[in-house]
């Protein structure tokens, strides 16, 4: 009878951080898209200055969820994203907009299907 009990205590254990994993992806998924929207619309409007803070406020707020997109995530794809703002941030910086926008659609697409490359949105489980 203990090792049921252990049993569904794993169990449980598992549910519990699947769900927390899938909440998470989709409140950086949802927060990151807007984010990314003032951060597009800025340099549309060619205001660099604006679009600097937006990015690093998009920085910032990939920072909260770094750690535990660590457990899960590979260690390249973490990699890669924080190469994409680096580069995004040089080009604000210099004003090429072209090679920005580079940047900013291979990381816009990134954070967009993020859920849905990690098998575990809530659309694909129900």
């Amino acid at each position: 009878m203990k090792s049921f009990y252990i049993a569904i205590s794993l169990l449980a254990i598992v549910i519990t951080v699947t769900f927390v994993h899938i909440s998470r992806v989709n409140s950086f998924q949802t927060n990151g898209i807007v984010i990314l929207q003032r951060l597009d619309y800025a340099v549309s409007q060619e205001n660099f200055s604006e679009a600097i803070e937006n990015l690093d406020q998009f920085y910032e707020f990939y920072q909260g969820y770094r750690q535990w997109f660590s457990l899960f995530l590979d260690t390249a794809d973490l990699e890669k994203k924080e190469v994409h703002i680096t580069r995004m941030r040089r080009f604000l910086e210099f004003e090429a907009k072209t090679e920005f926008y580079n940047e900013f659609v291979e990381l816009y697409d990134i954070v967009n299907t993020l859920p849905y490359r990690e098998g575990i949105h809530f659309e694909i489980l129900f």
